[in-house]
């Protein structure tokens, strides 16, 4: 299902629905979901939401996919597939009430199409980002799986695997606690960061399997299926962490080539050409790839054994290649500018394999029906295929090509695209090229060429805790010089102090099992249920990412640590909302005290409205309707609140 798109056009009698929903299915778990794409009720408005997702194959023809929802309710599509693109479907819905999933007596129907995913189709904020890194590991014997169920605030448990294959485990939920183990365990690492997981409870014979997206070094997001027996089973989402187990090593991408010179460097770079092609120039600090039309007198300069691919070709082409068995990626900024270009023209980043002859790419071409970029990719039997997505002209695009563990990813702009098995292709040139299949003239240009080598990457350094809760638990810790909230905050309170254009408000907040929640107000502690509820993790970027109810994510990001103070950007309206900019502004501050939150929102809001002092020292403010006693105390004027029975400093 990876990198797919499913349509589904669906019916629901109980409840008069009809419509469309699509699921860009983005990696192993998450899926962006667009709904009401189309409707029986104008009512519906199209809304994106970010999801996660579990698909498990049941049969020849048929398979299990589990959508699960923002506030963690389920929704199953059992598919009966029809061909490799349609499929009908039965569908199951859940809601959570009262906490509890509870199964829907409505039921619906379907028709599926699947196509290749589109990632331009996906709005950015909906889009996933692409680890830095390299991180699923080759085997996890030895080590300890530890994860928590997203949306059941109490659950957390921890296997570990032995080398001998064998495997124990413990859970805690709010039933309690449960030993279990078993005699087997299948780890499989499916890509650079996604792994398969399956294993049986001895005696019970519960069946657990688990798809890994890793983010980080041994950690990432799972979604589980489980088969309980009798019929009873579910599926669970979340975070997770490995111990014990080695971090893969990691490939690097170094620069390669800018241009910079006055002629291509023929240390790096050969250069090939035909039907029209001329060799690379620099132009301006960019390499230049071009051609003239065709004719029957066209130069001819090709790899010997490349040399097949140009023969007797009418279809201009002119490449630059590098042949280095260290290199694992290729990287670089492509352009194709309008007005010097005719139809069917192009430029790519292909590997070239000379034996047998073939090649796969990433190319963007200008064509009678449109710009796209359009790529070659494998199928499960070894058939190559096309894939496309939306592509633009006179604009530099950044483009890249991997081939780690037998399969090739392709990327744009940082994104991935497509990551495919291709073990039978060898990558013995990485080059890149452009063309025009009308064997009419073309100009195109490449800068900040990258390549990818196996190496120790650049560790940042090591973080600093810089603020820490009463019981010495790490709230802030310093990376460089940007500071982030640590990695769990798990057992934290904080209390918050927030400006709006509303006023001053406060707010205490709970972190706990992986979900924050709290009230307004300040309160010495907070127990669950709380009117503030919601799953929340730290992000790649070190900011606290807090699912709401309507879908959005609400990002907080630790910008300054001043006397134990966190001054922090908040807003849900995507990761750029909080950037440290200059543009976002600070406008929430959090404290590891009740006391310092109080003093500090105090000496925010001091009594300005009128006051009565018929009465004085005690004196009546209208604003804060309550009773106030003045009292100067060594040059400062002070004032004790009858309502919070407390001392504030006064100051204008």
């Amino acid at each position: 299902m990876e990198t797919k798109k499913l349509s589904v056009s669906f019916s629901v009698p109980a409840n008069s629905w009809s419509g469309t929903h699509e699921f860009h299915i983005l990696n192993g778990v998450d899926v962006a979901g667009y709904y009401w794409k189309t409707s029986n009720d104008a009512e519906d408005v199209p809304d994106w939401s970010s999801e996660r997702y579990n698909y498990r194959k049941t049969g020849n023809n048929t398979g299990n996919l589990t959508i699960i929802n923002s506030s963690g309710e389920p929704t199953l599509l059992e598919l009966s597939f029809s061909s490799s693109t349609t499929a009908s479907c039965s569908i199951f819905f859940w809601s959570m009430t009262n906490g509890q999933l509870v199964k829907e007596s409505y039921t619906g129907t379907a028709t599926v199409t699947l196509t290749d995913l589109a990632l331009s189709d996906v709005p950015i904020e909906y889009q996933v980002a692409e680890p830095s890194g390299y991180y699923a590991p080759a085997s996890i014997a030895g080590g300890t799986l530890s994860a928590q169920d997203r949306y059941w605030s109490v659950y957390d448990e921890s296997i570990s695997f032995a080398n001998d294959g064998s495997f124990s485990a413990s859970v805690t939920n709010d039933s309690g606690n449960l030993s279990v183990s078993g005699s087997s365990f299948t780890y499989t690492k499916t890509g650079t960061n996604s792994a398969t997981l399956s294993y049986t409870i001895d005696g019970a014979g519960y069946v657990f399997e688990y798809d890994f997206q890793f983010t980080g070094e041994n950690a990432g997001i799972y979604s589980k299926y489980a088969d309980y027996g009798g019929g009873t089973t579910d599926v669970t989402t979340g975070p997770f962490s490995l111990s014990g187990v080695a971090v893969p090593e990691q490939y690097v991408w170094e620069d390669y080539d800018d241009f910079s010179g006055s002629t291509l460097d023929t240390s790096k770079w050969e250069v090939g050409y035909f039907a029209g092609g001329e060799t690379v120039t620099i132009d301006n600090g960019q390499a230049k790839l071009s051609g003239t039309a065709y004719s029957s007198s066209s130069p001819f300069q090709m790899p010997s054994e490349l040399s097949a691919a140009g023969q007797g070709s009418t279809e201009g082409n002119t490449f630059m290649f590098v042949k280095d068995s260290n290199i694992f990626g290729l990287e670089a900024e492509i352009m194709i500018p309008n007005a010097y270009n005719n139809y069917e023209a192009g430029m790519y980043l292909a590997t070239l394999d000379s034996n047998p002859l073939g090649s796969l790419g990433f190319e963007l071409r200008k064509s009678y029906t449109g710009i796209s970029f359009n790529y070659d990719y494998l199928d499960g039997y070894g058939q190559k295929l096309s894939g496309y997505e939306s592509g633009s002209l006179d604009y530099f695009h950044k483009i890249a090509i991997t081939k780690l563990d037998g399969q090739t990813s392709y990327y744009l702009n940082g994104n991935l695209v497509k990551q495919f098995s291709s073990s039978s292709h060898d990558e013995d040139y990485w080059s890149i090229g452009s063309f025009n299949d009308e064997g009419l003239a073309y100009l195109t240009y490449a800068d900040n060429v990258r390549v990818l080598r196996q190496g120790t990457a650049i560790t940042e350094p090591d973080p600093v805790t810089v603020v820490s809760d009463p019981n010495g638990q790490a709230v802030v810790v310093q990376v460089g010089e940007k500071y982030n909230w640590n990695s769990s905050l798990d057992g934290v309170t904080l209390w918050g102090v927030e400006q709006s254009s509303d006023g001053w408000s406060a707010m205490t907040m709970r972190f706990e099992n992986g979900r924050n929640f709290g009230n307004q107000g300040f309160f010495d502690s907070v127990a669950q249920p709380q009117p503030y509820d919601a799953p929340y993790e730290i992000d790649e970027n070190g900011y606290i990412k807090s699912l709401e109810d309507d879908g959005d994510y609400q990002y907080y990001n630790p910008v300054s640590v001043d006397d134990g103070v966190i001054g922090t950007i908040q807003n849900d309206e995507g990761v750029d909302s909080v950037a440290d900019n200059g543009v976002n502004q600070v406008d929430q501050w959090f404290f590891t005290t009740r006391a310092a939150a109080e003093e500090y929102y105090y000496s925010k809001v001091n009594p300005k409205d009128w006051m009565w002092f018929d009465h004085y020292p005690w004196v009546y403010s209208n604003e804060m309707k309550e009773w106030l006693y003045f009292m100067p105390s060594g040059g400062t004027l002070m004032y004790f609140s009858n309502n919070h029975q407390s001392w504030r400093k006064f100051s204008q």
